[in-house]
C-alpha cells in the first residue's frame, strides 16, 4: 500500500491561520485538549494553538510511517507458509514406524520450529499493540478536532478556517481507518500463528511420547544379561550414526557461520593472551601451565556450550567427546604429582559415554562399551592408589579420606561391570549411574575453571585493562572474587550433571514445584514460598551489588579524586548504607509486608531502645555524626584520654584505632564525640616536634643555637618552610637548656625524623667539643 505522507501535511500558512482562529475563541480552553494530554488548559495562547496543530500533524505522520511495515508483515506471512510446510512434513515423519527416522532428529526439528513460531508471534503482538495505540491516539485527536469545528461554526469564523480544520479531521479519520484495517490484518496473521503453534505443540507431545517409549524400552533391556541381548545389525548402528550426523549437520548449516566466527575469535584471543607474556616471569596458571592450545580449546568448548543458540542434545555430546583429553592433559600438568592413569582413565571413560549415546540402539555394543568404561575407571584409580600417587597429588586432603573415596569408586566400578555382564536388576540397579560421567564432567569443569582463571589473569596484564588500579595491582579482593565465582560455577555444573546421572531431575523438579506452591502462615500473615525466594534473591542481589559498587568506588573511583581519606570513607559508607536500605525495603515489599505495620513495630522497638539500648543508640548516632561532620576521619592521628593512634575505620557502632605498637582498639563512637579528642591531622598532616637539649654550662649559646639549626637542615624529613627554630629556654648551674622546633611534612615519618635528627644533633655537638647534659628545663 503506497502512502504519500508528505502530501497530507498542510502548509505553514494553514497552520498559522488555524492557530489565529483557535486563539480568538474565548471558550476554546473549556473544550480543546491535546490528543494525548487529557486535562484541558485554562487558557490558550497562539503558541499553544500552533503546538496543537503541529502535534496532530506529527501524530498522523508517525502513525502512517509505522504502516509502511506492511512489507515486513508480508515477510512474516511467507515465514509462516514455510513453517507450516515444514510442520506438515514433520508430522508425516512422526507417523513412520519402521525406525528409519530418529525421534531425536525430529525432536530437534520441532524445537526449532516452535522457536521460530514464538519469534513471529512476539513480533506480531508488538505490531498489533503499536497499531492499537496509534489508532486510539488518532481517534481521540479526531474527536477533539470535531469539537474545534463546532466551536468555529458557533463563532461564525471564516469558511476557509472551518474548511482547514475539517481537512485535518478528515485526514485523521482516514488514517484511523487505515490503522483499523492494518490491525485486523495483523490479528488475522497472529491467529494463524497461534493455530500453527498449537499444531506444533501437539506434534511435540507425539515426539516426546516416542522418546519416552524408547527410553523405557532401553531400561527394560538393561535388566537382561549380556548373553540374552540380540546383536544389533551393522546397518542399525550405521543408521544411528547417520541420523546423528544429519542432526548435527542441519544445526551447523543453520548456525555454522556465526559459530565459526565466534570459535575463531575465542581461540585466537585465548592463544594470544596465554602467549603474550612469555618474556615475563608470570605464574604458571597464567601461562596455562605451558599447554596453550589445550587451555584455549577448553575455553572455546565451554563457551560454545553456554552460548550456542538452541543446539540439539547431540551438540553437547560432541563437546563432551572433545573436552576430556585436553582437560586431562591440563590437570596432569597442574597437579603437584602427575596421575596420568587416573586422569586419562576418566577421560577415556567420558569419551565412551558419549559414544554410547551415539549407538545406544546397539545393545551388545552399548553394554560392551559400558564394561570398558568401568574398567578404565576402576583400574586407573586402583593403580594410582596402589602406587600412592593419589595421596601425593592432593596433599590438602588426608590420606585416609583419599583412600576411602578411591576405594568407593573402585568398588562401584566393579559392581557396575558386574551389572554390565549379568544385567542391572535387584541391588545392582543402583549402579546404573554413570560414575565415569560425573568424574569426567567434574574434571572438565575443574580444568576449564583453571584455564579461565589463567585467561583472566593474562587479560588483566593487557594494556586495555592495565589502567585499572585493581588490574595493575592484581588486587587480592578481585582475584578472590574471581576464584569464588569460578568455584561456584564449577560446583553448580557438577551438581547439575550429578542430578541428571542419578535420575533425580524429575523428583527434584516435582519437589521444588511443591515447595514453590506452598505458603508460610504465621498468625494472620500468609507468605508464599515464591515471595520468600524472591526476597532471598533480592537480598543476595543487594549484597553483591553493594560489594561490587563499594569495590569500584574504593579502588577505582576514589583514588582518582583529590579528596581527604575521611571524605572518601564517608562517601563509601553512605553509598553502602543507602543501597542496603533500598534492598531491605524492596525485600520487605516483595514478601508483602504492610509498611504501616512495620512502622508500628519500629515504634515499639523505639520504646525498648529508649529503656535498654541507650548506649547502642548513642554510639549509632555518634557514628553518623562522625561520618557527616567528620571531626575525625579515617587516617587521622588522634589522642583521646591517655591513648593515641591512627583511625583505621569508622563504623556505625564503634571505630577502630591502631596504636603505634600495632594494637587495634575498638572505641565506642560516643567517646569520640563526647570526650576531648586531639586530632593531629584535622586540616593537614604536618606535625611539629619539640626536641629538648641540654649542654654543659659555660658553652656559647649562640654557637649551640647555630649548630642545632644546621643539624636540622641536614635531615631530609625536616621541612624547610617553616624553617627549624631554636629557643633558649634557660640555664642553671649545670646546663644550658634549648628546645629545637622542627616540622615534618607528614606525621607518618615523625618517628624516623626524630630519630635521625637526634643522632645528627649529638654528632654536631660532639664535633664542636660541646658536652651534652640532661635537660633540666620545663
Amino acid at each position: 500500500m503506497a502512502l504519500n505522507i508528505s502530501s497530507r501535511i498542510p502548509v505553514i500558512a494553514q497552520s498559522l491561520l488555524l492557530a489565529w482562529a483557535l486563539s480568538c475563541c474565548p471558550s476554546f480552553a473549556e473544550t480543546a485538549t491535546a490528543p494525548i494530554v487529557t486535562a484541558p488548559a485554562k487558557s490558550i495562547k497562539p503558541s499553544d494553538a500552533v503546538a496543537q496543530t503541529i502535534v496532530s500533524e506529527v501524530l498522523e505522520h508517525a502513525a502512517l510511517a509505522r504502516l509502511d511495515k506492511e512489507q515486513e508483515w508480508k515477510g512474516l506471512v511467507k515465514q509462516l507458509d514455510v513453517l507450516e510446510s515444514d510442520l506438515d512434513v514433520l508430522i508425516e515423519k512422526t507417523k513412520v514406524k519402521d525406525g528409519s527416522i530418529s525421534p531425536q532428529f525430529l525432536d530437534h526439528q520441532i524445537v526449532d520450529i516452535q522457536r521460530r513460531i514464538a519469534e513471529i508471534i512476539t513480533r506480531l503482538e508488538a505490531s498489533a499493540q503499536q497499531i492499537e495505540a496509534d489508532s486510539a491516539a488518532i481517534n481521540e485527536d479526531a474527536q477533539n478536532w470535531d469539537k474545534h469545528i463546532k466551536l468555529f461554526q458557533n463563532q461564525d469564523l471564516p469558511d476557509s478556517i472551518i474548511k482547514s480544520a475539517q481537512s485535518i479531521e478528515q485526514r485523521l479519520l482516514a488514517t484511523g481507518q487505515l490503522l483499523h484495517t492494518a490491525r485486523n490484518k495483523v490479528l488475522l496473521i497472529l491467529s494463524r500463528a497461534f493455530a500453527l503453534q498449537e499444531r506444533s505443540s501437539a506434534a511435540y507431545q507425539v515426539i516426546s511420547k516416542q522418546l519416552l517409549d524408547i527410553h523405557l524400552h532401553y531400561l527394560d533391556l538393561e535388566k537382561k544379561p549380556i548373553w540374552e541381548l540380540s546383536e544389533s545389525p551393522a546397518g542399525g548402528i550405521q543408521k544411528e550414526l547417520l541420523s546423528a550426523w544429519n542432526l548435527l549437520a542441519t544445526y551447523v548449516a543453520q548456525r555454522g557461520v556465526v559459530l565459526g566466527e565466534f570459535s575463531v575469535l575465542i581461540l585466537l584471543l585465548s592463544l594470544w593472551l596465554f602467549k603474550a607474556n612469555t618474556k615475563k616471569e608470570v605464574p604458571r596458571v597464567e601461562r596455562a601451565y605451558g599447554l596453550y592450545f589445550s587451555a584455549s580449546f577448553l575455553i572455546l568448548l565451554m563457551a560454545l556450550g553456554w552460548l550456542a543458540p538452541s543446539p540439539p542434545a547431540l551438540f553437547y555430546e560432541t563437546l563432551v567427546l572433545l573436552a576430556p583429553i585436553p582437560a586431562a592433559r591440563l590437570l596432569n600438568r597442574a597437579l603437584p604429582i602427575q596421575i596420568p592413569y587416573t586422569l586419562y582413565g576418566i577421560a577415556v571413560s567420558t569419551i565412551l559415554i558419549s559414544i554410547r549415546h551415539f549407538v545406544e540402539d546397539g545393545n551388545v555394543i552399548d553394554r560392551t562399551l559400558l564394561l570398558l568404561q568401568t574398567l578404565c575407571i576402576g583400574l586407573a584409580f586402583g593403580v594410582d592408589l596402589k602406587l600412592g600417587l593419589l595421596q601425593k597429588a592432593f596433599p590438602k586432603f588426608s590420606d585416609g579420606l583419599i583412600k576411602l573415596w578411591s576405594t568407593l569408586i573402585v568398588m562401584a566400578s566393579i559392581f557396575t561391570a558386574l551389572g554390565a555382564v549379568i544385567g542391572f536388576k535387584g541391588p545392582l540397579s543402583i549402579f546404573r549411574i554413570d560414575i565415569g560421567g560425573i568424574l569426567g564432567i567434574a574434571m572438565v569443569y575443574c580444568a576449564t575453571a583453571m584455564s579461565f582463571y589463567g585467561w583472566v589473569l593474562a587479560l588483566l596484564e593487557t594494556p586495555v585493562l592495565n589502567w585499572l588500579n585493581c588490574a595493575r595491582n592484581k588486587d587480592p579482593v578481585l582475584l578472590r572474587a574471581i576464584r569464588m565465582a569460578l568455584i561456584a560455577l564449577t560446583i553448580s555444573g557438577v551438581l547439575m550433571v550429578s542430578v541428571g546421572a542419578l535420575d533425580l531431575a524429575p523428583f527434584l523438579t516435582t519437589a521444588l514445584q511443591s515447595i514453590m506452591d506452598s505458603n508460610l502462615v504465621v498468625g494472620s500473615v500468609s507468605i508464599s514460598a515464591h515471595s520468600i525466594v524472591l526476597a532471598l534473591g533480592l537480598l543476595l542481589t543487594t549484597f553483591v551489588a553493594t560489594g561490587v559498587t563499594g569495590f569500584i568506588l574504593e579502588f577505582e573511583v576514589m583514588p582518582r579524586l583529590t579528596l581527604r581519606s575521611g571524605t572518601k570513607f564517608a562517601i563509601l559508607t553512605f553509598t553502602r548504607w543507602i543501597m542496603i536500605i533500598i534492598g531491605v525495603i524492596l525485600t520487605m515489599a516483595s514478601i508483602g509486608l504492610d509498611m504501616t505495620k512495620v512502622t508500628l513495630v519500629a515504634g515499639a522497638l523505639s520504646v525498648g531502645i529508649g529503656f535498654g539500648l541507650q548506649n547502642v543508640v548513642n554510639n549509632f548516632v555518634s557514628g553518623l555524626i562522625l561520618i557527616i561532620e567528620r571531626p575525625v576521619g579515617v587516617g587521622d592521628v588522634i589522642d583521646w584520654g591517655t591513648r593515641s593512634g591512627t583511625v583505621t575505620r569508622i563504623g556505625i557502632r564503634s571505630s577502630t584505632v591502631r596504636t603505634k605498637q600495632g594494637a587495634e582498639i575498638l572505641v565506642p563512637n560516643g567517646e569520640l564525640v563526647s570526650q576531648e579528642v586531639v586530632n593531629w591531622t584535622r586540616s593537614d598532616r604536618h606535625r611539629r616536634y619539640d626536641i629538648n637539649i641540654g649542654v654543659a654550662a659555660g658553652s656559647n649559646p649562640e654557637e649551640v643555637m647555630h649548630l642545632l639549626e644546621a643539624a636540622a637542615d641536614t635531615v631530609p624529613e625536616i621541612m624547610k618552610v617553616p624553617a627549624p627554630k631554636v629557643i633558649f629556654k634557660g640555664f642553671d648551674n649545670n646546663s644550658l637548656n634549648f628546645t629545637l622546633l622542627a616540622w615534618v611534612s607528614t606525621v607518618d615519618v615523625g618517628m624516623q625524623a626524630q630519630n635521625a635528627l637526634q643522632l645528627v644533633l649529638l654528632k654536631k655537638l660532639a664535633d664542636a667539643g660541646i658536652a651534652a647534659q640532661p635537660y633540666s628545663g620545663t
